[in-house]
C-alpha cells in the first residue's frame, strides 16, 4: 500500500542524506514511524533553498521518497495573496501524486495540508489528517473549519487525529 504525505512542513536537498532531502524538527521521525505502515512513502513537501540547516534531520526510512514542490512565496499576508500562483504552479504535481496512491496523510494547520485533504476527498482516497495545534480553543477562521471538518468526516476511511496534553478526548462528537 502506498502512502502521499501532502504537507506544508519545508525541506531542502541535503548531501547528508540517502533520499537527498532533509529538514527539522520531529517530521523526519513522525514519516519515519509513519512509513514503516506502508510500501512506499512519498512526502510531497515544498523546497526551501534557503533555510537555515541548523538542527537538520535527513527524510528517509522505509520506502520514503521525497518530491519536491516549488518554494512557497512570500511571508505573512503576501504569502497568502501569492498562495493561488504558488498553487497553480504545483498543483499538476501534487495531483499526480495524489492520484498514484492508496492513501493520504494531510498534516495541518498548514495550507499545503489543506489542499491535501480536498484532494483525498475529490480522488476519494482514504484520508489520515492529523491536526497539530489549538484544537481546544480555535482562534482562527481555519482553525475553527479544520474543526467543524475534522469532525463532520472522521470515521469510515477518514481517520481523524488531533494531537496534544488534555486528559479527555479533544471531541466528544466523535469518541
Amino acid at each position: 500500500m502506498k502512502l502521499a504525505v501532502i504537507s506544508y512542513k519545508t525541506c531542502w536537498r541535503s548531501p547528508n542524506s540517502r533520499g537527498g532531502f532533509a529538514t527539522v524538527g520531529g517530521f523526519p521521525l513522525q514519516m519515519q514511524a509513519l512509513a514503516q505502515l506502508f510500501d512506499h512513502t512519498t512526502l510531497v513537501l515544498p523546497l526551501d533553498p534557503n533555510a537555515n540547516r541548523l538542527g537538520e534531520l535527513t527524510l528517509e526510512g522505509n520506502a520514503i521518497s521525497v518530491v519536491p514542490l516549488t518554494p512557497m512565496m512570500g511571508n505573512g499576508i503576501s504569502r497568502k495573496l501569492l498562495l493561488p500562483i504558488w498553487l497553480l504552479r504545483n498543483l499538476g504535481t501534487l495531483y499526480r501524486y495524489a492520484k498514484a496512491t492508496d492513501a493520504i496523510h494531510a498534516p495541518i494547520p498548514g495550507d499545503v495540508g489543506s489542499f491535501g485533504i480536498l484532494l483525498a476527498l475529490g480522488l476519494r482516497k482514504p484520508l489520515f489528517v492529523r491536526h497539530c495545534g489549538n484544537w481546544l480553543a480555535p482562534v482562527t477562521m481555519a482553525e475553527k473549519v479544520w474543526r467543524w471538518f475534522m469532525e463532520r468526516i472522521a470515521g469510515g476511511r477518514n481517520v481523524m487525529h488531533a494531537t496534544g496534553g488534555a486528559p479527555a478526548p479533544p471531541s466528544r462528537k466523535t469518541v
